[in-house]
């Protein structure tokens, strides 16, 4: 996660980094996590 430009890499970030976005939640995160890798942000 590059904090100083608030941008998360969803490929890479952990489901911590992740939830720590708002709107996106514990179980959101997760389910990010079990559906990589993503090829487009489509």
């Amino acid at each position: 996660m590059d904090k100083e430009n608030g941008v998360v890499e969803v490929n890479r970030a952990t489901i911590e980094e992740l939830a720590s976005v708002p709107g996106i939640g514990p179980a959101l995160a997760e389910r990010i996590v079990a559906a990589r890798p993503f090829n487009s942000v489509d």
